[in-house]
């Protein structure tokens, strides 16, 4: 074999094997005629393993900005939780450039739609695997908190889910959507801070206690904010994940 063909053989063995070896880092713009909005949707696949759940995570670019994939990947890197897909949805409209959230998250029937029918296939066949509802999860906080309460009740793509630091005055049908809902099976953890908006935890709490669905709660001494949701993502993710 020539010195020439050596190196070039070499050279396609050293990319087979870094293709197989690296991790999934995309970003998709997904369109919704139906809701006339266009969302970034960041994908990253974190750790090795061929059972992966995938976990949406909505306001995905203050998810993003506030480093909190880093600390998945390095929780993941640690071994503290097991390895998976994250999918940051965005809510910024790449249209106007606007943060549509208030648009989205106040229990929404055409972003549930959207959800389900639009974004998670077209983030699955990227990813190139279909997940059931027990190997998804969704992550919100705040009104992104009162939408995953929402999805919970309406939808059906998804069974385990975190509620955290939930504001659900916007929604006065939020209750009832619980109570009329026809999910037989939902990991739900949820939470919320001393300094948080605790009030609105407690009933809904109650609500989906009622379901007999399985519940974890937690209090915490934070605030409204990302210093006190980080520290609860490993305990999420434990909790949505656990057998």
């Amino acid at each position: 074999m020539s010195r020439s063909l050596f190196y070039l053989c070499l050279a396609f063995v050293c990319l087979f094997l870094f293709s197989c070896d690296a991790s999934l880092d995309t970003k998709l713009k997904i369109k919704s005629d139906a809701l006339g909005y266009d969302f970034n949707v960041t994908i990253k696949e974190m750790g090795e393993s061929e059972k992966k759940p995938i976990f949406y995570i909505t306001d995905g670019e203050s998810f993003l900005d506030n480093n909190l994939a880093l600390l998945l990947d390095s929780l993941t890197s640690a071994k503290v939780i097991p390895p998976a897909y994250y999918a940051f949805v965005g809510s910024i409209d790449e249209r106007s450039g606007e943060n549509v959230r208030n648009n989205l998250f106040f229990c929404n029937e055409t972003y549930l739609s959207f959800f389900e029918q639009e974004l998670i296939p077209e983030v699955e066949a990227e990813i190139g695997k279909t997940f059931n509802p027990q190997g998804r999860g969704l992550i919100g906080i705040s009104f992104g908190g009162l939408n995953a309460a929402y999805f919970a009740a309406k939808g059906n793509a998804f069974q385990n889910i975190a509620i955290l630091s939930p504001i659900t005055y916007p929604c006065s049908e939020l209750n009832q959507s619980i109570a009329f809902s026809e999910r037989k099976v939902l990991n739900l953890f949820l939470s919320s801070g001393k300094n948080d908006a605790e009030s609105y935890l407690a009933e809904i709490h109650h609500m989906f206690k009622t379901k007999n669905y399985n519940t974890r709660v937690l209090n915490t001494d934070g605030s409204h904010d990302f210093e006190n949701w980080k520290q609860q993502l490993r305990e999420v993710i434990q909790f949505l994940t656990q057998p």
